[in-house]
């Protein structure tokens, strides 16, 4: 995802997979991702994780006088989670993106309990 800080500067900041695929609800998924960003200027950039509904943000990765890199990241969660780019010294956030989480089994199997005579 791409956003627009002001006039003169862009921000773009991509991660690859966008999706982390657990087999049932409710599992937590495992995933390296591969975040790479980019601005038309150098800076102090973090960037930072928020988890599901959480207000709770948690600091993966800073730079210091660059305008660009890359950046692997081992996720381990139990919801999605959003990513997002901020400039430190303005404390701007610039740019987001979500990793969505996915299942292969929405519900799990009904367990039968009654008897059955052959």
């Amino acid at each position: 995802m791409k956003l627009v800080a002001s006039e003169f500067e862009s921000v773009s900041l991509e991660l690859n997979p966008q999706r982390c695929i657990a087999l049932h609800r409710g599992q937590r998924c495992y995933q390296d991702i591969l975040f790479r960003w980019k601005s038309t200027r150098t800076g102090h950039f973090c960037l930072f994780m928020r988890q599901g509904g959480l207000a709770d943000e948690k600091s993966l990765k800073c730079w210091q006088k660059q305008a660009a890199a890359e950046f692997h990241y081992e996720f381990s969660g139990e919801q999605s989670s959003w990513f997002f780019l901020v400039d430190m010294e303005t404390k701007e956030e610039l740019a987001s993106t979500e990793l969505d989480l996915v299942w292969v089994y929405k519900r799990s199997k009904k367990i039968s309990s009654g008897w059955r005579l052959f």
